[in-house]
């Protein structure tokens, strides 16, 4: 990441874990603190609690950290479809290397 981001970022934001180990958001300039429990999230993204076995695959802490970093990085411009795209070809690349050999 570039330095300038990571300022505006270190400026802007703050964040801990609660004693569950779900992450917690501060935010300075809207004076604004966000709990990422699994409740918040399934009300976000429209998700019964009921259906979260089948459709959330890695732990919930995990979930909501995840989630936090998109909620971060998406106003200056990062995108997940990017990290994997490039985490396809990096695979892609390992294949091909593979049989070449």
């Amino acid at each position: 990441m570039r330095i300038k981001l990571l300022k505006k970022l270190h400026k802007t934001y703050d964040w801990y874990f609660n004693n569950n180990g779900f992450p917690v958001l501060i935010n300075h300039y809207k004076k604004s603190v966000t709990l990422y429990d699994v409740e918040y999230l399934c009300q976000r993204m429209n998700y019964k609690v009921e259906d979260l076995p089948t459709l959330v695959k890695v732990p919930h802490t995990e979930w909501a950290l995840r989630a936090m970093k998109l909620d971060i990085l998406q106003e200056y411009g990062w995108e997940m479809s990017r990290v994997r795209y490039k985490i396809a070809t990096k695979k892609l690349k390992q294949k091909r290397n593979k049989r070449n050999k």
